[in-house]
């Protein structure tokens, strides 16, 4: 890997006099370009004081217009341009990376962004114990919660973001917040079947099991005893998807009010 290096944009713009021009605002889509044509070999990035405002690394940062001259570092930045590319085309290279990619923050938060799951498999423990990183990676894959560290399994913001996701996400969740009424709530909002990953106390909540039915009819199936055997979410589970009806009580498959909705 190359060395970082830096420099100003003052001393940039007398560098390459040819592409830039002094005390000229130039916009993202136009600073993009100038970079483009000067067929660097490294990355880049453009920080004013201590924010980013340009990176080829990060294709999320965004302004209205700068001048390269005003109080700017150019940061080169120690990654081959040509291997940012491909990851960003196959995300799946980071599997045969180097130990020192898969500890390096810049790259797999640039990966999270692309798939969430794939970078937090390959990261370094560190980093899959890095919040910021974590929380990434589940807000673009949900799933990507299974390769969280313990710890941050266990955090209430984290999970709900990967719940947000992907209900399913609540299969990676500690056991405690498998009992979390509003962690439950939202996955099973998202994807009832995750119902199933519940606590038994929540899998006997009307609420929830009403919700989850809502979302998926076969949720049936992961409800309590009490509740299948309960007309409204019985009857509401058969009207979403007709199959759940072989997980009613006995008792309510041969009730006539929930045959007529298959027109028995």
């Amino acid at each position: 890997m190359l060395s970082i290096k830096q420099i100003s944009g003052e001393d940039f713009i007398s560098q390459h006099p040819i592409y830039i021009q002094k005390y000229t605002p130039y916009t993202y889509s136009q600073i993009n370009n100038i970079f483009s044509n000067l067929n660097l070999q490294t990355t880049f990035k453009i920080i004013y004081g201590t924010q980013t405002i340009f990176s080829d690394v990060d294709d999320n940062l965004d302004y209205e217009t700068i001048m390269l001259e005003s109080d700017l570092t150019i940061i080169f930045l120690p990654y081959d341009k040509e291997f940012i590319n491909n990851l960003k085309k196959n995300p799946y290279i980071l599997q045969d990376a180097s130990n020192e990619i898969k500890s390096d923050p810049v790259i797999i938060k640039l990966v999270c962004k692309i798939n969430g799951y794939v970078a937090l498999r390959y990261a370094s423990p560190e980093l899959q114990d890095n919040p910021d990183i974590v929380s990434i990676a589940c807000h673009q894959n949900g799933y990507a919660l299974k390769w969280a560290s313990p710890k941050l399994k266990k955090d209430p913001d984290i999970v709900t973001i990967a719940c947000l996701k992907d209900g399913q996400a609540l299969f990676h969740a500690s056991n405690n917040l498998q009992k979390n009424p509003n962690i439950v709530m939202i996955a099973c909002s998202n994807d009832g079947l995750a119902l199933c990953y519940a606590s038994p106390e929540l899998q006997n909540n009307k609420e929830i099991v009403y919700i989850a039915c809502c979302q998926n009819g076969l949720a049936l199936k992961h409800a309590s005893n009490e509740l299948q055997d309960n007309f409204e979410i019985v009857s509401m589970s058969c009207a979403q998807y007709r199959y759940a009806y072989h997980y009613a009580s006995d008792r309510l498959k041969a009730d006539l009010a929930i045959l007529s909705i298959f027109g028995i």
